[in-house]
């Protein structure tokens, strides 16, 4: 049987929320395989946070995306601050990207990592939107992840993760059911 794969790419600022959402989508959907971008980076061996760094790290995932076989469900959390960067990708493969758009206030609020407050400190801290470029205009959908008075973090993972299910994946699903696979 042969079946298309849908990958879907969340970007955003760091700590907007792309792997809450991620793992949100996976929890919903239990055929969603989520790569986040810390773990491909352990995996791949790049902790390179410049801009050819990332270009070498984005390269890496086409690859590998390459390599998977047969089709599915792949939501990655990546932070692909460019269209230039996020073209690498879409080049090789349809991609839907998904903008978590977050508020710096938010985001810095979450910092779990510390990293909001090591920029200006520590010159190797590169984050986009902040002493790196951050752009966003390509993106096929637009999610709002900023804290929100009535919802908990979670709460509005799951908001936005069905708003990616009912644009993305519900259809993506229907048009596999109805297709004559290959056997």
């Amino acid at each position: 049987m042969k079946r298309d794969k849908l990958i879907i790419c969340l970007f955003g600022m760091a700590d907007c929320g792309k792997t809450t959402v991620a793992n949100a989508i996976a929890e919903s959907i239990w055929s969603a395989t989520t790569i986040d971008a810390h773990t491909f980076r352990a995996f791949s061996g790049n902790d390179d946070y410049s801009k050819s760094g990332r270009i070498e790290n984005i390269n890496a995932l086409a690859n590998y995306l390459d390599v998977l076989e047969g089709g599915g469900c792949y939501i990655l959390s990546f932070n692909i601050p460019t269209k230039e960067m996020r073209d690498i990708l879409r080049q090789r493969h349809d991609v839907k990207f998904v903008h978590c758009k977050c508020d710096l206030n938010s985001c810095r609020r979450r910092d779990k990592k510390g990293l909001y407050k090591k920029v200006g400190i520590d010159d190797s801290v590169l984050l986009p939107g902040i002493n790196m470029p951050f752009d966003f205009d390509d993106a096929d959908l637009v999610v709002s992840t900023a804290d929100h008075p009535y919802l908990t973090p979670e709460g509005n993972a799951r908001m936005c993760s069905q708003l990616i299910i009912d644009e993305y994946i519900l259809p993506w699903n229907e048009r596999a059911n109805n297709t004559n696979y290959e056997i």
